[in-house]
């Protein structure tokens, strides 16, 4: 089928996932937010999305191939070379790391994922009076997170699924908040009328953007 294209194979993994063909949570969080996001607007792929999708496609070669009405023979020549609608830009190299930055904050910085951003954003807790959450600091291009007795187990979920690195400072914070839970110091402002946070030890974002420690692998 001279006309596949790696747009088309998003097409058919989208429908896999809407009829339930396709429930790995990864994959299907992966392909939904991709077709909504790049497919339904034709936008442009990134090369490491393309791949992401014909790595996926590869598991379901025999069903793909009927869907596209192509012998399997015929699917897996069109793997080794696949066609795009519109030619993917270059992907960039930024690693998925998260430091602690102190005062029981924590910084994400890594490439765009959608689906990581829905995470990061649903970190907010329900109860007013809490301080956790998460807001992008536009400037450094990064996300920083509150961590909360409420929040904690979601964050841990966060790198863990997402395959985040992470330094021994990190590390260091995460398993006190294991052990027990780490009290932020808050204060109420009385000329604003609202609770804040104090802000002590706290490692500049510049810092962390120019910092040379490596991350150590999970």
């Amino acid at each position: 089928m001279s006309s596949l294209t790696v747009e088309k194979i998003l097409d058919f993994l989208y429908a896999e996932v809407v009829y339930g063909k396709l429930v790995d949570e990864w994959k299907c969080s992966f392909v939904t937010n991709v077709h909504y996001n790049v497919i339904a607007k034709n936008g442009q792929l990134s090369t490491k999305q393309g791949e992401i999708a014909l790595k996926i496609v590869k598991g379901m070669r025999v069903e793909a191939a009927a869907y596209f009405k192509m012998t399997v023979a015929a699917f897996d020549a069109w793997l080794e070379s696949p066609r795009y609608d519109r030619k993917p830009y270059l992907s960039a190299n930024i690693p998925r790391e998260v430091r602690y930055m102190g005062d029981g904050r924590l910084a994400f910085r890594f490439k765009l994922d959608p689906t990581v951003v829905d995470d990061i954003k649903g970190l907010k807790s329900r109860n007013a009076m809490t301080l956790d959450g998460s807001v992008f600091d536009r400037k450094h291009r990064l996300w920083i997170v509150s961590v909360s007795g409420l929040n904690v187990e979601r964050v841990l979920n966060i790198i863990d699924r997402h395959k985040f690195q992470h330094d021994q400072s990190t590390y260091d914070f995460l398993s006190h908040w294991l052990q027990g839970g780490i009290k932020n110091e808050v204060e109420y402002d009385a000329a604003t009328g609202k609770f804040v946070m104090q802000l002590r030890n706290c490692l500049p974002l510049a810092e962390i953007m120019r910092s040379s420690v490596s991350l150590k692998p999970r």
